[in-house]
């Protein structure tokens, strides 16, 4: 402020901060749309790039958990055949 020749004391520097944040807030104002939908869309992406990549995991996971419960159900299921055949032999 000085190197403008301007006065540097509180008021000075109190009407300086003042008019820089009148100009902050003008500038977030004219540009606060525009940054809305620029964010709204950058989100959009991302949500649609998350489902894409978890999509096949999931899938995956579900037919990993699929084959077990397979595994299980033809152990059991063998189980009792044998333990029905062992009757039936008596």
């Amino acid at each position: 402020m000085e190197m403008k020749g301007e006065k540097v004391d509180l008021e000075s520097i109190k009407n300086k901060i003042q008019d820089e944040l009148q100009g902050v807030k003008k500038h977030v104002d004219e540009n606060k749309d525009q940054w809305k939908s620029a964010i709204k869309s950058k989100s959009t992406e991302f949500a649609q790039e998350v489902r894409e990549t978890a999509a096949p995991a999931g899938r995956g996971f579900f037919r990993f958990i699929g084959a077990l419960f397979k595994v299980f159900a033809f152990f059991v299921l063998g189980i009792i055949a044998l333990v029905l055949f062992a009757l039936g032999t008596k």
